[in-house]
Order: C-alpha cells, then structure tokens, then sequence
C-alpha cells in the first residue's frame, strides 16, 4: 500500500510503499549530516524512493542521479521527483556496479548493512537492508571508480562495522573527513554511525558531537 508521508523537520513530502524500505532514522540523520555545494553533481546508490535525493535538492545542486537494483523503487523514486516538481534528475533502474555515468562530485548512500545470512521473506526489503547486492567492498571500489579527483562519499553505517569500513577507505585511497556517532538512549553503546570521506585524500578527521535519539 502507498502512502503520502513527509520527511521530519522539512515541509518535503513523498509516497512510500509499506512493502518497500521506508525512511527511517537512519535516513533523516544522514540527510542532515550532507553538505552540498551548487555545482555538485550527485549519486545516490540505492536510492529507493528517493528521500536522500529529496534532502539533498533542498540544499541546491547541479544534478540529482539515483540508482537502485529495485524497477519498482525507481519508478517510486520518480513519482516523489514529479511531486516536489524536481527536474534536474537521472534515474538507473540496476545494480552500481553496471552503472556507467560520468563521475560525480559527492555518493551518498544508506546502504544495506545486515549480512546475507539474515533472511527476509520479501525480497525487496532483503536487498535493501541485508548485503545480497551489494557489498561493502562493492560499494566503497564502485564509489572510487564514479567519484571525481577529491570527490566525497557520504554513509550511515553499524559502528561494530567501523574498522573494516576505515580499511576499506584506506585500501581505495579515501581519507575521512567527518564522523558522527548516533547514539539511542535506551542503549549503552552506538549501534550507528554517520562518515564523510574524500577519494585520493589523507584522513584529517573531525569527530562532530553525537546524535542522541531520544524517545
């Protein structure tokens, strides 16, 4: 079933399928975590109704390009373009890693982070939250092949993920610029994270204040 939903603290508003993944935490502390400049051009992999691209139009950019292995979430994705009367957009319907576009500026992706070995009985939730399409190592050596000369590469990610994360970014020559830890308060340890890296540069690393998801 679709429904007419707005993404929180903006006057955005965009369809969402309940048998599709739909914006969550993650999503909105990542849209909030992107900088932008006008000339950007930007590539959301796994963009699935477009809410990142929708966040980022709000900050002003050159060009807005999603993919997303989902036909269904792409033509969702448009639909959410054609209500927030967005033009500058490209839309793939496959996986990134047969994606052939020219480089871009900034990648930004909420990308699956669950291991294979847990199931879902429905496939496009599967793709989207568990690594059967796309793995962490494909999406930082796909990012490095799209991305310009000191573009940058925007994520949330599981924290117990982190060190394999910095050295993936290390393996394809990204240094770390940004990094935010969310915390939920009914925890003990961050369960999330949010990073920025850019291709071909040293880390010089700002650790920005929590997140803290209150209830």
């Amino acid at each position: 079933m679709k429904t007419l939903d707005y993404l929180p603290k903006t006057n955005i508003h965009l369809y969402q399928d309940s048998n599709m993944f739909r914006i969550n935490s993650d999503t909105c502390n990542l849209g909030n975590f992107i900088s932008l400049k006008k000339d950007d051009t930007i590539l959301d992999i796994g963009t699935n109704n477009g809410a990142l691209l929708l966040y980022a139009h709000k900050l002003g950019c050159k060009k807005l390009i999603g993919v997303d292995i989902n036909y269904e979430a792409i033509k969702l994705c448009k639909e959410n373009m054609i209500l927030n009367n967005v033009s500058n957009y490209e839309l793939y319907d496959c996986g990134v890693q047969n994606l052939n576009i020219n480089k871009v500026d900034v990648i930004i992706s909420n990308p699956p982070y669950f291991k294979n070995s847990l199931v879902n009985d429905n496939v496009d939730l599967k793709r989207a939250r568990h690594d059967v399409s796309l793995s962490l190592d494909e999406l930082i050596s796909n990012s490095n092949r799209l991305l310009k000369n000191n573009g940058r590469i925007i994520l949330v990610y599981k924290t117990t993920e982190l060190i394999y994360l910095i050295k993936l970014l290390d393996e394809y020559k990204f240094g770390i610029t940004k990094l935010q830890f969310i915390n939920d308060e009914s925890k003990e340890y961050s369960n999330t994270f949010l990073i920025e890296a850019v291709k071909n540069r040293k880390h010089d690393v700002k650790v920005l204040k929590s997140i803290i998801i209150t209830h």
